[in-house]
């Protein structure tokens, strides 16, 4: 495994968003949203933390964690992103 490096940034969120584009229409919704939220860490990143919310928001919505018995502690995983 390569030590971090600024430079692997970039490829390694392309790789997420492949990895996430070749993912079948009937995969696991816990497979799916994992790789979204790994793509909106990649995005994130790179700094593009725009781009890296829709991922992390669909991903929070599909494992359904956005209702009232988790709301603040789902919240908190794309606070990280608002900064």
């Amino acid at each position: 495994m390569p030590r971090y490096s600024v430079e692997l940034l970039r490829p390694a969120a392309a790789l997420a968003r492949r990895l996430h584009d070749a993912l079948p229409g009937d995969v696991n919704p816990a497979r799916r949203a994992c790789r979204l939220l790994i793509l909106g860490i990649r995005l994130a990143d790179l700094g593009d933390k725009c781009g890296a919310l829709a991922p992390t928001e669909e991903a929070v919505a599909s494992y359904g964690l956005g209702d009232k018995h988790h709301g603040p502690a789902a919240r908190g995983s794309t606070l990280h992103l608002a900064s």
